[in-house]
């Protein structure tokens, strides 16, 4: 990680067999600064129980009657300050509890895909547990099921096949734009996000085919003239001036020497072959003597109340107890790796592995709500942050269409209600106008407090805003930054723009399908991001905990797309094509038998359709706290079927619904400060009667254009 590795001095026991997702899984821990020694258990069971108690983390992918038939105890392994993750293809129980078919577990994705998912997420829920069994003390084991993984990471996909509103023309029903288009230029091909993620007048202008600006227009059709007269690097040159996300469809060969991956130093020669580095780079900010003395007390610039003093930056839980020097210091810099006792760090009632952190999530569309939704899934609390003329591409909002040839605009919802309601549960909502100088001076005063700020934006956007790492860091050397670019935050293609699914095709990761390019009908990509920006931003937060002083993490998407390439490379194939039955998973007897997802809506109730994340936390609380950490809801709902809503986690939030709130309690505003602020059109805040006030709601689409013109697709 750019030679700062968060989790030197946390040792992993590797009892798996080397393959799939818990090689995945060691595989990032490792690229995290992690030491892992293998142990084949199989061969020498009788050691196990010695190697497990030096060890932090536990992994193996062992079968619950493997391990039976071994006379070891899964739970037997874990200890005070201690995690065991268990990462097999259905998990520990349930009809299929057994199978070892790594095709099935993969619910149509490749098997490599299946595994590069189900490894980073069980990498979140590993470091959430660990730095949670630390904090009390105990024990704690994760369950991951590989096929519970791939069924969250689904999109739109699932609502669309299988809510009932869907056919009812309800906002479930409505797609989130055509997806990706794969059109061929003069020299290959290119991929093109439409209509939704396109400004259909920037396409028109950079093309000069009027055409385009009917959203029912076949695009390959109308720029098929335009596209045969230039190559694809001429195509995506030329788009991405436009901010338009448009990729190059590259073959393997290309990806590991091109122009963005030779300046970042993505790939290297080992053995022969070619190997992708760690997607993780780091950049500490200064020590802190004291954490608990928090950032740098004065004014925030702008805005009333200067002087006013800013809020500790540990979580709310640890503020109180928290002692420098007692955990290990893995942050470069630190002297000795000294274990924490157990208990040590205070806080929190045992309830959510993440309760009492405050997350900022400026995350648009996919990968960065995915990150915050799994922060906020394990009990951190996360505000989204939108603009009032910036909401989220996801979130459903009546809009009038591009223009079509007769005269008539498109009416309906822009957005799959279903896909924001399962990537935004759980979080509350800001809208917050960080384009003028009160929206950024109540930011950094949000800042000043929370332990997480999160985005997916290029790297122009929040130096535009006078809101990148510096400007926080000055506030808050104590918080922890994470970024989310596409393409990385240096190279000749910084500034460009992207969804999963031209990444996949950018990253010559689309299988050939009669001799064309076949994306996957899941942007799975920007799950695996998310999960991979999760899992650096837990690693980062391990050691902070140790070091006491905050950083900044970016994660490129398309470094985190070049480990899929990478395990493709060594495997000596390319990835096969997805062959994804949602209706048919959501109907899944095992699926169903485990309570993964949430009953069907009834009424008005959102429709969000999961009722947990995709893992479990096992015998690290009392039987009695377990519906509290959605391990194993009680159901009410029919046979198999989770409640709607599990353990209290809130719906997706509608836009501005705690506005006040967030702004009183997080950011110490008054009354008459936070009402200055909606007046004057910077905060838009729901009244009383669930309706908007302040601000400026996009009724045409002007959100979306600012979005992707400000680079906010990626």
């Amino acid at each position: 990680m750019s030679g700062r590795r968060p989790l030197r001095g946390v040792a992993v026991l590797d009892l798996g067999r080397g393959l799939g997702a818990a090689a995945a899984f060691v595989r990032l821990l490792a690229q995290l600064g992690a030491t892992v020694r293998a142990h084949d258990a199989r061969g020498a069971p009788g050691a196990v129980g010695g190697l497990a108690a030096r060890a932090d983390v536990i992994v193996t992918d062992l079968r619950a009657g493997e391990m039976r038939q071994l006379g070891v105890e899964l739970a037997g392994l874990g200890g005070p300050g201690r995690a065991v993750v268990s990462v097999t293809p259905f998990g520990l129980d349930g009809p299929d509890a057994e199978r070892a078919d790594v095709v099935a577990a993969g619910a149509g994705a490749d098997p490599l895909v299946a595994a590069a998912l189900a490894g980073a997420h069980a990498a979140v829920a590993a470091l959430a547990a660990l730095r949670w069994a630390r904090r009390d003390g105990r024990a704690a084991l994760v369950e991951v099921a590989t096929v519970e993984v791939v069924a969250s990471c689904l999109g739109d996909l699932l609502p669309r096949a299988t809510c009932p509103r869907a056919t009812a023309g309800g906002a479930c029903g409505a797609a989130s734009g055509r997806g990706l288009a794969v059109l061929r230029c003069a020299d290959g091909y290119v991929g093109l996000m439409a209509p939704s993620a396109v400004d259909h007048d920037l396409l028109a202008g950079l093309m000069g085919v009027e055409a385009v600006r009917d959203p029912d227009e076949d695009l390959g059709e109308a720029l098929g003239p335009w596209l045969a007269a230039r190559g694809r690097e001429e195509v995506f040159h030329e788009a991405q001036a436009w901010r338009l996300p448009v990729a190059p469809v590259l073959a393997p060969g290309e990806v590991y020497q091109d122009a963005q991956c030779g300046a970042r130093g993505v790939w290297a020669r080992r053995g022969g072959e070619w190997v992708a580095r760690s997607p993780f780079r780091f950049t500490p900010a200064v020590t802190v003597s004291n954490p608990e003395s928090g950032p740098h007390p004065g004014p925030l610039p702008g805005g009333e109340g200067e002087g006013r003093a800013l809020t500790p930056t540990l979580s709310q839980g640890e503020r109180e107890k928290e002692e420098v020097g007692s955990h290990p210091d893995p942050l470069p810099g630190g002297e000795g790796e000294r274990r924490p006792p157990p208990g040590h760090l205070a806080g929190g009632e045992g309830v959510r592995p993440l309760a009492g952190l405050r997350v900022l999530d400026l995350g648009m569309v996919w990968a960065g709500p995915w990150c915050g939704r799994l922060l906020a899934g394990l009990g951190a609390r996360v505000v989204k942050v939108e603009g009032p003329a910036r909401q989220d591409g996801t979130r459903p909002v009546k809009v009038e269409g591009p223009a079509r040839r007769d005269g008539t605009r498109s009416q309906g919802e822009e957005g799959c209600a279903g896909a924001f309601a399962d990537l935004n549960r759980g979080k509350e909502s800001l809208a917050l106008d960080l384009g003028s100088a009160a929206g950024r001076a109540a930011f950094l005063r949000l800042a000043a407090g929370a332990d997480i700020v999160l985005e997916n934006f290029s790297p122009r956007v929040m130096p535009n805003f006078g809101l990148d790492y510096a400007a926080l860091a000055q506030v808050n050397p104590c918080l922890l930054m994470l970024s989310l670019p596409a393409f990385g935050a240096s190279g000749p293609w910084r500034d460009y723009v992207a969804y999963g699914g031209g990444l996949e095709l950018a990253t010559g990761l689309a299988p050939l399908v009669d001799g064309q390019p076949q994306p996957a009908p899941v942007a799975y990509l920007d799950y695996l991001s998310g999960a991979y920006g999760a899992a650096g931003l837990l690693a980062a937060l391990l050691a902070r905990d140790g070091a006491g002083r905050g950083g900044h993490v970016e994660v490129a998407q398309r470094e985190v797309a070049c480990q899929v390439l990478a395990a493709a490379t060594a495997a000596g194939r390319a990835l096969g094509p997805w062959s994804l039955d949602a209706a048919a998973l959501r109907a899944d007897a095992h699926l169903v038998a485990r309570g993964l997802f949430a009953a069907r809506p009834a009424g008005e109730a959102s429709c969000h359709h999961y009722a947990r994340l995709p893992w479990r936390l096992h015998d690290a609380v009392a039987p009695d706290e377990r519906p509290a950490l959605g391990l194993e809801a009680e159901s009410t709902s029919p046979a198999g079927e989770a409640p709607h809503s599990s353990w209290g986690e809130r719906s997706a939030p509608a836009f501005g619904a705690d506005s006040r709130r967030v702004l009183r309690e997080l950011a110490g505003l008054g009354p008459a400060e936070i009402e200055a602020l909606v007046g004057a059109g910077v905060v838009v805040a729901e009244d009383a009667g669930g309706g908007a006030a302040g601000g400026r709601r996009t009724a045409a689409g002007d959100g979306r254009r600012l979005a992707a013109a400000e680079g906010g697709v990626k």
